[in-house]
């Protein structure tokens, strides 16, 4: 998951951290990257993780903490959802302008 937050400097993106591993810790997440400034828009910095055993059933809870500002693609073994903000509605945190989560099934071998 990526997920990109409105944030000026590296102490306020670790405040920031700290509130998005509070909501996620039922998801067990591990932060993949250190938040750093986003190259494209001043003003952003990006957070992300993975998570411990992935599961449709998980992605599905995560995508539904929100319930707008949704654009869902994908195949039987590749999911992506973005979410773009949205007035009234928060994704995870208020600060979060825009998100991106994927989950990568791979068919068991037989």
């Amino acid at each position: 998951m990526r997920v990109f937050a409105d944030c000026e400097d590296t102490a306020t993106a670790q405040e920031i951290l700290s509130s998005l591993n509070d909501v996620l810790s039922k998801f067990v997440p591990k932060v993949h990257n250190d938040p750093k400034p986003y190259w494209k828009i001043p003003g952003q910095f990006e957070f992300t993780f993975t998570f411990a055993a992935p599961s449709k059933d998980k992605f599905t809870d995560i995508v539904g903490s929100c319930d707008t500002g949704w654009l869902h693609i994908g195949s039987d073994f590749d999911t992506s959802s973005v979410w773009n903000r949205t007035a009234g509605h928060m994704f995870l945190i208020p600060e979060i302008s825009w998100g991106e989560i994927t989950l990568h099934e791979y068919p068991s071998v037989r």
